[in-house]
């Protein structure tokens, strides 16, 4: 097994004694070696343990997963929300309806005007619009 050692040294953190699912073998690792935000090697603690002046941290039996990440947007859904009224930010009711009323004379009459978001946690005194 390759362990990377020769990618190894002190910018490397060696994360030991844990379960770690790689997805690419049926079982989990029990150590891999981090360096500059990749993975560069997994395997066992011991065939790993040679990183010389690799930052050690003990898993303590804990789980490593890969990453989650979903990178993706509802373009319909995105595009509907530039024409609304985002709230999310203000500080008062008064605040509020002023975004409410700049959105009414952009679509000008007969024209729905869509928003929400607000935290009225933020407003003083806290109230419902």
């Amino acid at each position: 097994m390759d362990t990377g050692r020769d990618e190894m040294s002190t910018q490397t953190t060696l994360f030991t004694n844990g379960r770690i699912y790689t997805m690419d073998r049926p079982w989990p690792a029990e150590a891999m070696a981090v360096r500059h935000g990749r993975i560069v090697a997994v395997g066992t603690s011991r065939e790993l343990s040679g990183a010389s002046g690799a930052r050690t941290i003990d898993l303590g039996g804990r789980t490593v997963i890969p990453g989650l990440i979903d990178a993706h947007i509802h373009f319909l859904s995105y595009a509907r929300s530039l024409n609304k009224v985002i709230l999310e930010r203000v500080r008062s009711k008064e605040e509020a309806l002023r975004m409410v009323a700049e959105k009414a004379r952009e679509l000008g009459p007969g024209r729905w005007i869509v928003g929400g978001g607000w935290n009225h946690y933020l407003w003083d005194p806290p109230s419902f619009p």
